[in-house]
């Protein structure tokens, strides 16, 4: 944990003025939780100002700063080599075990979901080890279908039964193979399987 975010945890103990038991008591029930974050949290990274002024100098348009802004933000930790280390304290620290990403306004416009797809493959395909790490600690909290989008040839990127293992729906990247559901059951061992899905595969159909 930096420093930032102790000292932010300091004036929030401040505040709240836990015992040492209710901070024990609430670690321990986040430890066994699933922690769901519903606003599409995803630490941003810090702005480099230098690149930002040379680009006003040489005359760029509000919309091409905020562009330019916008992709430092989301992309930064993946080639900064402090960036990246505060962008995964920021992980470990936020305790969120899955996302949720809201429809909104902004959900509404293609070329911004496009740029924001764009942003994150960037980020998945720089920084595979940590993302692989992350379906690891969803499936032992115990999360049913987690995978790994975006690594191709990695075997988490496919979704698998919970209760015999098999590979319910195999994919590489965007492309699925074939979905092994029938009437909502896994077609091995016959275990209800939860989600909505395509009865014939495509390139973004069948996720669990």
């Amino acid at each position: 944990m930096n420093e930032i975010i102790k000292q932010y945890r300091e004036v929030a103990l401040r505040i709240l003025k836990p015992s040492q038991r209710d901070i024990e008591h609430g670690m321990e029930l986040h430890k066994n939780s699933i922690v769901c974050e519903s606003y599409g949290f995803s630490p941003r990274a810090a702005v480099d100002g230098d690149v930002v002024k040379a680009a006003i100098e040489s005359g760029a348009s509000d919309a091409e700063l905020q562009d330019m802004t916008e992709d430092m933000r989301m992309t930064r930790y993946a080639e900064c080599p402090k960036e990246r280390e505060e962008y995964m304290m920021a992980w470990e620290a936020a305790g969120v075990t899955c996302i949720l990403q809201n429809a909104g306004e902004e959900g509404n416009s293609v070329l911004r979901l496009i740029k924001r797809l764009a942003r994150y493959t960037y980020g998945t395909d720089m920084m595979r080890g940590f993302m692989i790490r992350a379906r690891q600690i969803g499936l032992e909290v115990g999360l049913r279908y987690v995978y790994s989008g975006n690594i191709p040839g990695d075997e988490g990127e496919h979704t698998y039964c919970y209760n015999c293992g098999k590979v319910l729906i195999p994919r590489y990247g965007y492309q699925l193979e074939e979905i092994r559901i029938e009437d909502s059951r896994c077609k091995y061992c016959g275990a209800a399987i939860d989600g909505v899905y395509a009865k014939k595969p495509g390139r973004s159909e069948g996720r669990l």
